[in-house]
């Protein structure tokens, strides 16, 4: 499926850019999980995630036909940078009933033996992360991203995305391995 969305993606953007909505489902199709998943990775609200994405491509289908379409990685690029504007935005909206939701699962106490069970866990110590390696981390893992399609997203080279992905899975396993360890 992977050679066949490189061939086939230009020609599906340029008959979206053309308002072919056919062409546009097909892109929908092809993109919509990756870019939930981020958006939930970011929010960890189901509905504000949706939300974010059904607006992403609100936005794509205005300026698809100002985008000069070259390579997948350009594309996909393009598409996740109209999402994380949207996500940074959502930010600014969270209502404080949200803040406060958060700050309660924030000071839950659970055991090592529930949050090695629980992913929240985990999500909790993305979190903890400095933004370019939780973004490295969530597009890689939440949105299936290749280093060259992180790379282009990120504005780095693909290299430098596989090192900063690296890096970015040693300080997850520093914040993770103390917690097993010393039960906190």
């Amino acid at each position: 499926m992977e050679n066949s969305l490189n061939e086939d993606l230009g020609d599906i953007v340029r008959r979206a850019q053309k308002k072919d909505e056919n062409a546009f489902q097909t892109l929908y199709t092809l993109l919509v999980d990756r870019l939930f998943m981020y958006a939930l990775s970011h929010t960890k609200d189901r509905e504000r995630a949706l939300d974010i994405t059904q607006e992403t491509f609100i936005d794509l289908w205005s300026a698809l036909p100002r985008f000069e379409y070259r390579t997948k990685e350009e594309c996909i690029g393009f598409v996740f940078s109209i999402l994380k504007r949207k996500v940074m935005r959502s930010y600014s909206r969270q209502t404080k009933e949200t803040v406060l939701l958060k700050k309660l699962e924030n000071e839950d106490d659970d055991t090592v033996l529930e949050h090695h069970e629980d992913h929240r866990h985990l999500l909790k110590k993305v979190d903890e992360l400095d933004e370019c390696h939780k973004d490295i981390i969530t597009l890689r893992y939440w949105s299936s991203l290749s280093f060259k399609e992180i790379g282009v997203i990120l504005g780095i080279e693909e290299n430098t995305a596989k090192v900063t992905h690296h890096r970015a899975l040693k300080k997850l396993e520093a914040l993770i391995t103390p917690t097993f360890i010393h039960g906190k």
